[in-house]
């Protein structure tokens, strides 16, 4: 999805908090070409209020409507990309813009993004979400709307250390040209739900449909179909059926417990969700099955926004 200076819409705001030096911008660097982006995905900081920025458009975005928040961030992101790679004319335009969007939201959002760094705080966990069924296939939830509703999403990024992971715990080769493969897989930053009728976007930008009847199948296992041939995935890892399943159980957990408690039989890979945890307590894990996230009443009521190109 593209936002300003390519940004899709991701923030750390939430209860996954990292040291400055691990933050990554929230568009793609590799692809980056105009000096400003060169220059943000150069510095630690600057990458870090990129992703401020992002999430304070969203969270805009979801206050006023996207319109308006373009209306305001427009003339000071034209702005930002005059500074080329002056990293005070960008971090000063960084927070400005941030500061701006936080102004129309305060008022809606108690806890508006700051364009600050934050301490690291190692005692709080990180969430992850498959993108493909071999190990290491992972990428991070760094934040999430409305889980449970029917504008329930994900804010999800590929790491290096993801790309680390699969190479040297799949792959078996852990060489640089492997990492660089990895990342260049194409992945989206957000996914989206209709916990309602089932109909869902994947990492890989694939749209779905989950049957989210009370109806058991033959298979013995939730029933989806590709929303454009209306064809319906088998249930071979080739299909990716379980990993777009517990994508889609990420975001609509009691939904997808729901379906999986209809079928007779059910796949040892599509097990309901545990009973619901606090989000401070998630514990980091590379487990598929310890990714499903508990919305908190405070999330679950806020309104996600409209998923589109921002710009």
């Amino acid at each position: 999805m593209t936002c300003f200076l390519r940004l899709s819409g991701e923030t750390v705001a939430f209860v996954l908090i990292f040291a400055v030096s691990s933050f990554s911008a929230s568009f793609s660097c590799v692809n980056a070409v105009r000096p400003d982006k060169k220059a943000i995905c150069a510095d630690a900081l600057l990458s870090q209020r990129d992703e401020q920025l992002a999430a304070a458009f969203i969270k805009a975005s979801a206050a006023i409507g996207k319109e308006q928040a373009r209306m305001i961030s427009r003339p000071l992101i034209a702005r930002l990309r005059q500074c080329g790679t002056d990293p005070q004319c960008i971090g000063a335009i960084q927070i400005q813009t941030i500061g701006a969007l936080n102004a129309v939201t305060t008022a809606r959002d108690p806890n508006p993004v700051i364009a600050e760094p934050t301490a690291p705080q190692p005692e709080q966990g990180v969430a992850f979400v498959p993108y493909g069924s071999r190990p290491g296939m992972t990428v991070q939830i760094v934040d999430r709307w409305g889980i449970g509703s029917e504008r329930a999403v994900l804010f999800i990024r590929h790491t290096h250390q993801d790309a680390v992971d699969f190479c040297t715990g799949y792959a078996k080769d852990p060489s640089p040209q492997c990492i660089k493969e990895e990342l260049a897989v194409p992945l989206k930053r957000i996914m989206t739900a209709n916990c309602k009728t089932g109909l869902f976007t994947a990492a890989d930008g694939s749209v779905l449909l989950l049957d989210t009847t009370d109806q058991s199948t033959e298979s013995g296992h939730p029933t989806i179909r590709d929303f454009k041939t209306s064809e319906i995935l088998g249930n071979d890892l080739a299909s990716g059926h379980d990993v777009y399943f517990r994508q889609y159980q990420a975001m609509c957990p009691a939904s997808a417990n729901r379906v999986v408690a209809a079928q007779p039989s059910v796949h040892p890979d599509t097990k309901p969700a545990p009973e619901p945890i606090p989000v401070t307590s998630i514990v980091q894990t590379k487990s598929p099955a310890a990714i499903l996230i508990s919305p908190s009443p405070a999330t679950a009521a806020t309104r996600a926004p409209d998923i589109g190109n921002k710009f």
